[in-house]
Formats: C-alpha cells, structure tokens, sequence
C-alpha cells in the first residue's frame, strides 16, 4: 500500500476534476478509435483485399506499440511533466491517422497507424491516467471510473459516425475527418497542471525514470500477467465484432450497432463500478470483483462466436460491454491497491508493455483462425479462453500473494519479539 505521507497530501479533487475532463475527452478519442478498428478492419480488407490475419495485426500491432511503449510514456512524463509529453503525443496521433487516408498499401498502415499513432498514443494514455489519479485518494476509483466512460462514448458513437462518414465521403474523406478529430487530444493535454509542492517532489523522489526492479516482484508479475492474456481477448474480439456479424448474414449498420452498444453498457459500467469499488461495503473486495468482471467478459465472448441470434449478440454486447469496461476502468485502481500509489507511474507503464506484448500475438492468432477455418467461430473461443484463463492467473496470484505477505509478517512480528526479549 502507498506511504501515509504520500496519500495525505493528494488533494482529492481540486484541479484533479479538470484533469477527468481531459482523460474522459482522451479516452473519447483514443479509446474510441482504437476499439472502433473493427471498422476500419473491414475498410481496409475491401480496400486492399488482404487475410484477415494481417489485417487484423495492423490494429494488434498499433494497440501493441501504444502499450508497449507506455513505460517510456510515463518516464518522459515523469521527467520532463505531463503536459509537453501529451501535447507532442496528440500531434503524433493526429498526423498518423492523416497519413492512413493516403495509405498506398497495408505496409504503409504499418508506418502511419502502427507506428506514428501507436507513440502517439504511448505519449497520450498512461501519462494522463497517472496524472489524474495521483490527484485522488479516497476517490480515485470514481475519477478513474468517470474518466474512463469516455471510451464506452467514444465506442458508442465513433462506429456510426465512421460508417456515415464513409458513405458520404469514401475511405479518404472518412479517414481524414478522423485524423482531424483525433487532433484534439493535444487540447487534452493542456488540461494536465501538475500537482502543486510539495505532493509532486515527493512522488518524484519516490519515482526513478524507468524502474524494472519491478518485474522481480510476484504481485506484479501476476497482475501483469492476467491483465496481458485479458487483453489479448477483448481487442481483438471488438476488433472482429462487426465483421463476424456481418459473415453471419447481418448488415454492416448491425454490425456496428454491436460495438455501439457494447460502448454504450461499457460507459454506463465504467461510471457505477467506480461508486461501487469506493463503497464502504465493498471496497475491501476490489480484487474479487476484479476476477469476476473478467469470468463474465469471457463468457460474452463464447456466446459472440457461437450464436447466431441476433438479439442474443446484442444481450452478449451488453455483458460485455459491463464488465470489460470494469475491469478496464480500474486497472489503475488495482494496480495502487497491491503495488502502492507512489509507485503508481511505473507499475502501470510496465503492465502496459505486458499487454502491449500480448497485442503483438492476439488479434494474430485470431485472424489466423478465421483464415484456416473460415469462420469467426474459433477466433472468438480463442479469444474467450483468454479472457478465462487471465482470471485464473489473477486469481491464483492473489491467493499465493496473501499467503506470502502473511507469512512475512508473521516472520517480522517473531523477530520483533525476540529483539524486544533481549
């Protein structure tokens, strides 16, 4: 847990509200975008007629860069402030999805939407999610919950926007309205003050540039871990969700309302589980409500692959959308609740190159199996079962990561005893 001297002195609000304006807006914009590939999936496989493995890397590979790369994100951050390194990151975002409208090829989308936008993205998320929550204590899964609704918006109204857009402009026109909406994750930045003296020298001091002694440590080894094989599952499961309704005979309009509901029960999630994981009754149970949003997420994802109903893949888009947006809002939260706040910046920019990695194998391995089978039915048990089997190595961590602090302090208590006999 963080330092009492740390946590006493975060403001719990403040300019901290201003700074959920700037995250919910950035979580609108990049979020939105990048759950919205299954979009662009489909633009680019009719406009290139490429597999739907590589197509599908292309927005594996730019979610990857953008997790992958968050450890240096925080590390500029850290060392150079908030703002300036979100600033450059918008700009990043915003040119890189200009240059997918002049796109010749998919090789090029690999430069322009995995490259220039995934650092874009790296130099936008985890420095904002840190900032904002460095801001809150005794609120901070509420700021984190509120802040991150705007991505349940931006997944909410970005498909049918995407979809007008290119019926009424083609790829290109569709595409550069984009790179000029995501433009404005640089007006996000502005929003980022940093934290008044003392509070920001102290968790600078408590802070080193890029600090891997981490990765030695098994609590966040585990939470790392399950949150890497999560990942791996819901991205590229809302990634391939409107192209497999569409390969089961419904419309693109139903393909897309899909990921608008899933937007639309993710945002109304993203809200309450904030007010839940701050309640008296059950703010002690964070991590099993953590395990059990990721069983429920997986159980929505069999039920996509195997049903071909279409009000039960909007009951499933609803599921999902209610408890993958839980357990993506309070990642952070999780994260300060088992490695402390103070080390907040570093264990949430290196869990997010874990899951950066994983990117890098999921929205592949999906892919692939739609090539080999030619259905979407394997990918989405793929992605299922590893959505599951994250909950299990969440749950199996946490167990042994209790036994083990308990026995610690059992040993610290006996030694203390015996000094004080002497």
């Amino acid at each position: 847990m963080a330092e009492p001297n740390v946590e006493s002195k975060v403001p719990n609000g403040g300019w901290g509200w201003m700074c959920v304006v700037g995250c919910f807006t950035m979580h609108f914009l990049l979020g939105g975008l990048s759950r919205s590939f299954g979009i662009i999936y489909r633009w680019l496989q009719l406009r290139f007629d490429k597999s739907a493995a590589i197509t599908a890397w292309i927005g594996g590979t730019g979610f990857a860069i953008r997790m992958g790369f968050s450890p240096l994100g925080t590390g500029l951050s850290t060392r150079y402030g908030t703002k300036p390194v979100v600033i450059v990151g918008g700009f990043l975002m915003g040119i890189g999805v200009i240059l997918c409208a002049i796109a010749p090829s998919v090789e090029f989308m690999f430069f322009s939407y995995c490259l220039v936008t995934g650092i874009g993205g790296t130099l936008i998320y985890a420095p904002a999610v840190v900032i904002m929550s460095k801001y809150f204590s005794t609120r901070r899964s509420i700021a984190n919950g509120i802040s991150s609704c705007g991505s349940g918006f931006g997944v909410f109204v970005l498909p049918l926007l995407m979809e007008f857009l290119h019926e009424e402009y083609g790829y290109f026109g569709a595409v550069l309205i984009l790179g000029g909406i995501e433009l404005n994750n640089v007006c996000c930045g502005m929003l980022y003050r940093p934290l008044e003296q003392p509070v920001e020298a102290q968790t600078k001091r408590e802070e080193k540039y890029i600090d891997y002694r981490m990765l030695k440590e098994f609590t966040f080894i585990y939470y790392a871990l399950s949150l890497a094989f999560f990942t791996s599952s819901y991205q590229p499961a809302q990634m391939l969700l409107p192209s497999m309704a569409i390969d089961k005979g419904f419309s693109k309009h139903e393909g897309a309302m899909l990921l608008s509901v899933v937007g639309i029960a993710d945002m109304v999630s993203r809200f309450l589980t904030g007010f839940i994981y701050d309640s008296r009754l059950l703010k002690n149970y964070k991590p099993q409500l953590f395990v059990i949003a990721m069983i429920l997420s997986s159980v929505s994802q069999y039920v996509w692959g195997l049903s071909h109903n279409y009000p039960c893949l909007i009951a499933m888009s609803v599921v999902h959308g209610l408890f993958n947006g839980s357990v993506v809002s309070q990642r952070s939260v999780i994260a300060a609740e088992l490695l402390g706040i103070e080390r907040l910046s570093n264990s949430f920019g290196l869990s997010m190159a874990f899951q950066g990695t994983a990117l890098m194998i999921g929205p592949l391995c999906a892919g692939y199996l739609r090539d080999v089978t030619s259905s979407y039915v394997f990918s989405f048990i793929f992605t299922g079962s590893c959505c599951l089997f994250a909950a299990f190595i969440f749950t199996v961590g946490h167990i042994i990561d209790k036994y083990l602090r308990r026995r610690k302090a059992i040993e610290i208590a006996t030694v203390t005893v015996e000094e004080t006999k002497l």
